[in-house]
């Protein structure tokens, strides 16, 4: 439209386009990059049969970079979906907290799971074949725990796992 000069064409084009976007996200977190990341994930849990629930509290500023907070978000609830449509009960759950308090952000995923993952040093033990393909997006979490002074604690029983990570709120 641009191109042939249809410029006020073109601005009603952009803006009903923002609007879609716009329009098509929750309002979890008040951040446009985490409330995206949370929508599609909420979604594409829903087409597995999968109830994500997210509950978040972050109240003050965040100083955490929003890419970081995305990277752990997406990786963790990606890795909980994975592991939640493998699990065959009626109730698939997915609980999410992320709370912003005092100096700290904390963030908390729980999910079912088929099976107890093995867990050793405080990092999941792959039974998959091409082991070197997976475990990246684990690393790449904890590369952003680490550059917030942070915590990454993992845990499984039989029929749940956990993720829990716990970071400074601070810039570098």
């Amino acid at each position: 439209l641009l191109q042939n000069q249809q410029i006020n064409r073109a601005i009603v084009e952009m803006e009903n386009k923002i609007d879609q976007l716009v329009g098509n996200i929750t309002d979890y977190t008040g951040i446009i990059s985490l409330d995206t990341v949370l929508t599609a994930k909420v979604e594409q849990a829903a087409q597995a049969g999968i109830a994500l629930r997210p509950a978040i509290a972050l109240y003050g500023e965040i100083y955490i970079e929003f890419l970081d907070l995305v990277v752990l978000l997406g990786n963790a609830l990606d890795n909980a979906i994975e592991a939640t449509k493998q699990v065959m009960k009626e109730e698939k759950v997915i609980h999410v907290t992320m709370k912003l308090q005092d100096d700290f952000l904390l963030l908390e995923v729980r999910n079912p799971v088929c099976k107890k993952v093995k867990i050793q040093n405080n990092w999941i033990i792959t039974s998959k074949q091409d082991s070197y393909l997976h475990g990246l997006g684990l690393s790449n979490m904890k590369r952003v725990t680490n550059k917030y002074n942070g915590t990454m604690l993992l845990n499984c029983s039989e029929t749940v796992f956990e993720l829990k990570i716990l970071m400074e709120n601070e810039c570098d």
